[in-house]
């Protein structure tokens, strides 16, 4: 299969033009074959310049060659042209396509150059115009705040739609209402990928998530300070949920669509080495070229002058100080978390064939084993910077008695799973919830009960 060449010279005009696109099947015409062909735009914009379409080609015993029609809507006069790609393929592996075309033996793309035969521009206005197209292409702008308008309509409507909105429940509104003070200054601020390839999108994303992060931090010291919660508690709980929020959604959002679980993952790692690499490296670089070139102040010597004066604050000199603190702990704490879960990764790829998905059982328990590496990263991590404790047998004791801990918190998980499995049998699995959320408000009163009187 393939078409006459891999490129076709079209010409547009002040009204809409329809030209044929032939496919040609070559060496043989025994049996019936089914070929689908597709559109994509290049510098032309469907809906502006073309008229999109798609569908399938049947081939019967004895037909060497089959049509189908293409639109090409009106050109305005001196705009410039423009081109897209007309391409078929086969689903089911069993047509081949000629392998000197364009697109080899998996498809064959036939390129679409789009004329102007309109007259020139001559006007000063046509000039500007067709100067502009030249530069931005006008018809992806028009096309981008279309997409725009529907963009900002989509966060304010209750599930994206109209007919969404009018048959959402009173969870989707709830929901709705929380996330639109969100949603809304977003969807103004940040421009669809159509824009110049989608850098624009790009760049307002990342200064969007910066402004975000920002208000985040603010928030997350002001409520620490308000709770007298220490900053470094503060900063390794709300301030890393709330900056995490947007990666976990991608994350999800990956495993969900993707085939494979890379996205998923190296997303994770990739925002890990931006965190470090630039959002700390930068910030470092630039504090330490600016106290290099400028030298010791008097808050730099009232501060650092005494300690490390002697060693950096030499003829006026100065450097960019950051004292260690509670990182080092910290540090190795992460750093068996780590490697536990790359060792369920490792696991689960051997066991299931794959990092994500797989039976729902064994899912569950990876999943909690997670939250429960997290709660122990936490836990540690807090405890180190409220006791301040220094001594490295103590420090040890306590990552060792935490091992313990979440074996215990698997075994009652996986007990727990056992149990909601078995009920389903039984009670079923409304039930078994009853009975749970039964049991817990029981020992929680016990537990406040037991509280106030330890009190008196």
């Amino acid at each position: 299969m393939s078409f006459k060449n891999d490129v076709q010279h079209v010409m547009g005009s002040t009204e809409e033009r329809t030209f044929s696109v032939t496919v040609y099947r070559r060496n043989g015409d025994r049996g019936r074959v089914t070929v689908k062909y597709t559109m994509e735009a290049l510098t032309a914009i469907p809906g502006y310049d073309y008229q999109e379409d798609e569908g399938e080609l049947i081939f019967r015993d004895g037909v060497l060659e089959q049509e189908f029609e293409v639109t090409i809507l009106a050109k305005s006069v001196g705009e410039r042209p423009d081109s897209f790609q007309v391409i078929i393929e086969d689903d089911t592996d069993t047509v081949v396509f000629n392998p000197w075309h364009d697109g080899g033996e998996a498809r064959n793309i036939l390129t679409v150059l789009i004329g102007n035969e309109n007259p020139k521009a001559h006007t000063i206005r046509q000039k500007v115009w067709s100067c502009l197209d030249g530069i931005l292409n006008i018809d992806e702008w028009c096309l981008g705040f279309h997409n725009w308008k529907d963009q900002v309509l989509e966060a304010l409507l209750c599930g994206g739609s109209q007919e969404e909105q009018e048959s959402a429940g009173i969870t989707a509104w709830i929901l709705h209402v929380i996330w639109v003070p969100w949603k809304v200054p977003f969807a103004l601020f940040v421009a669809p990928p159509t824009f110049m390839g989608g850098w624009v999108c790009f760049i307002d994303s990342l200064l969007g998530i910066g402004l975000l992060t920002m208000l985040i931090g603010d928030l997350a010291e002001l409520f620490g300070c308000a709770l007298g919660i220490n900053d470094s508690i503060t900063a390794i709980t709300i301030v890393a949920m709330g900056t995490s929020v947007p990666d976990l959604f991608a994350s999800r959002t990956a495993a969900k669509t993707d085939e494979y679980a890379d996205a998923s993952i190296v997303n994770v790692t990739g925002s890990n080495s931006v965190n470090v690499f630039l959002g700390i490296g930068l910030p470092w670089m630039w504090a330490a070229i600016y106290w290099s070139v400028n030298g010791a102040d008097q808050d730099w010597t009232n501060k650092y002058g005494a300690e490390f004066g002697d060693t950096w604050g030499k003829n006026g000199g100065a450097a960019f100080i950051v004292r260690s603190g509670q990182l080092f702990f910290s540090v190795c704490v992460f750093t068996v978390a780590a490697c536990v879960c790359l060792t369920v990764i490792v696991g689960r790829r051997i066991l299931y064939g794959g990092e994500l998905g797989g039976p729902a059982e064994p899912k569950a328990y990876s999943s909690c084993l997670l939250i429960l590496l997290w709660l122990f990263y936490i836990g540690l991590s807090t405890w180190k910077l409220m006791t301040k404790t220094e001594d490295a047998t103590t420090q040890i004791l306590a990552v060792a008695i935490s091992i313990p801990v979440i074996m215990v918190l698997m075994l009652l998980f996986v007990a727990l799973m056992k149990t909601l499995k078995l009920s389903k049998k039984y009670i079923g699995e409304e039930g078994f919830w009853g009975l749970f959320i039964a049991t817990f408000v029981i020992i929680a009163r016990i537990l406040v009960y037991f509280a106030f009187q330890w009190q008196w």
